[in-house]
């Protein structure tokens, strides 16, 4: 499977709404700069957009590119915002909106932001299977962190989709099993994190210091890409795109080039020698594979 020759690309849009990632420097790109990643994006054959309701006015521009260039609609995927959802909007009133937002009849998939939302709203679930029996989303998904949410999710709750944290930190060996399970059920895996928010791009030697445990691995990272002349998004992509229980992979950008060069790197051949040691990785700071514990 290294060599996957069709990459699965979910372009995410959190970037679109909100200053967004450990890298970010430049803050939220500006409206034509997000129509000019949509462009090069639907250029590219990505037709996936993952957003949300929280994610600032993310939709809003998804929309009004649709509007823009009404042959050029995306497929959406939204998560609802449990904010709103605490004021008694229904769901269905909140999926009518983002779809006359967004100029389009129904949603990828409509989903649960975090998994404590499955507790603490026990209606929500029946909400979703009436509007996917409507036709208004095409399916039910769940965002996950943990073996444990997701082993949750298996055993309770019949999903089509689940999206979850996955790169070279965050593994096979820690969650592999399961997402093959998963996968061998016919839900369709969305990966998130690739890049760990970006943490794999930066200098060791700026690291903050709550994240100083993970320096021993992020410099092993550096030093193979060193070592082999492969690109930290080259070895981070096809880590990822070598396994054959991911569907999807969920990239964020902050301009068109950066989604050229993230297909790029998908395409790269990789040596299994080179793969055999990004497969290796053993992080023993688990907790810190989890950005919100970065603070």
């Amino acid at each position: 499977m290294n060599n996957r020759e069709t990459p699965q690309v979910v372009l995410g849009t959190v970037q679109f709404g909100l200053n967004y990632g450990i890298n970010n420097k430049e803050g939220r790109p500006t409206k034509e700069r997000v129509f000019e990643i949509l462009n090069t994006s639907h250029s590219l054959g990505i037709g996936l957009l993952d957003s949300a309701e929280a994610y600032g006015n993310s939709l809003e521009l998804i929309g009004d590119y649709h509007r823009a260039f009404p042959n050029r609609k995306f497929q959406v995927i939204s998560k609802f915002n449990e904010l709103i959802y605490k004021q008694s909007i229904s769901l269905e009133q909140r999926v009518k909106d983002t779809l006359a937002m967004l100029s389009t009849s129904n949603l990828h998939a409509y989903m649960y932001h975090r998994f404590e939302m499955l507790k603490e709203f026990p209606n929500s679930y029946d909400e979703l299977r009436e509007l996917k029996e409507k036709g208004l989303i095409k399916k039910i998904g769940i965002s996950v962190y943990s073996n444990e949410q997701l082993q949750e999710v298996l055993d309770g709750y019949d999903f089509d989709l689940i999206q979850l944290p996955f790169n070279v930190f965050d593994n096979h060996k820690r969650k592999g099993p399961q997402m093959k399970r998963a996968h061998d059920r016919g839900i369709e895996i969305h990966v998130r994190s690739a890049f760990l928010q970006g943490l794999f791009f930066k200098n060791v030697n700026e690291l903050p210091k709550v994240l100083a445990p993970l320096r021993t691995d992020l410099m092993e990272l550096h030093r193979i890409s060193k070592e082999f002349g492969y690109s930290i998004g080259e070895l981070s992509l096809k880590y990822i795109l070598s396994m054959p229980y991911v569907d999807y992979i969920v990239i964020g950008v902050d301009s068109a080039q950066q989604i050229e060069q993230n297909i790029r790197d998908l395409n790269t051949v990789i040596p299994n020698q080179v793969m055999e040691r990004i497969h290796a990785f053993d992080v023993k700071a688990t907790h810190l594979l989890n950005p919100t514990n970065w603070k």
